[in-house]
């Protein structure tokens, strides 16, 4: 048998976190004779793998599963409804009291890549929050699967986990009619 060494690299989508690591080694480790499995701080796996001359060189791997909008197709999703116009700060207490009731660990925000979050937060409580990688010390999580006006709260059975072990989420449709200035149209018949 004729060996030869190949080396490929896989590009770790940042929304995927360490679950996108751990699935995509996982999947390496499977395949016969790898030599070596580098990481690189930039979110990239590179590896090394002896293949013989009949044998294709191509490992599918799939990060959907461990996307934020792969996970929430597998946990119990909630619609909150709330009166229109409450202020941003209000809702999100809202959310948080909904999980303490109901005995669910807050583990992290997603909204769409577009997310009208920060406006929207600005807009009804007059104050802007600077950090655009955590909110109220949970992170925001964008996934392009995901509405850029849904917000949706993720939460787990155990407190500080990964966003891989959601069981439950509250979503909310923010409304995005606050955000848009007045018309200054004028009709003239």
């Amino acid at each position: 048998m004729d060996l030869r060494e190949v080396s490929r690299s896989v590009e770790i989508p940042k929304n995927t976190g360490i679950e996108g690591f751990v699935v995509t080694i996982r999947e390496l480790l499977r395949r016969p004779r790898i030599q070596e499995i580098l990481i690189d701080s930039k979110g990239k796996v590179s590896y090394k793998r002896l293949v013989d001359e009949s044998e294709e060189d191509v490992i599918n791997i799939d990060l959907e599963t461990v996307t934020p909008g792969g996970i929430l197709r597998t946990a119990t999703v909630d619609e909150l409804v709330l009166p229109p116009h409450l202020p941003a700060a209000v809702v999100l207490g809202k959310m948080f009291d909904r999980f303490a009731i109901d005995q669910t660990y807050p583990i992290a925000f997603v909204s769409g890549i577009g997310t009208v979050f920060w406006e929207w937060y600005r807009v009804t409580t007059k104050a802007a929050l600077h950090s655009r990688s955590t909110v109220f010390g949970l992170p925001m999580i964008l996934d392009r699967h995901v509405p850029e006006t849904a917000l949706i709260l993720c939460g787990a059975a155990a407190p500080s986990t990964a966003l891989v072990d959601t069981t439950r989420a509250l979503k909310l449709e923010m409304e995005t009619a606050i955000l848009k200035p007045p018309s200054t149209d004028v009709e003239i018949l």
